[in-house]
C-alpha cells in the first residue's frame, strides 16, 4: 500500500515539474511573439 502511495505522489511531482516547464516554454514564446510584433 505504501509502495502505491510513493508512485503516486512522485508521479503528481513529476506532473508538476511537466506544467511548470510547459509554462515557462509557453512565457518564452509569448515574449519572442511579443518582440517581433514591436520590432
Amino acid at each position: 500500500n505504501e509502495e502505491i502511495f510513493k508512485e503516486k505522489r512522485s508521479f503528481s511531482s513529476q506532473k508538476l515539474e511537466i506544467n511548470k516547464n510547459s509554462s515557462i516554454r509557453i512565457s518564452l514564446t509569448h515574449k519572442s511573439q511579443q518582440k517581433i510584433g514591436s520590432s
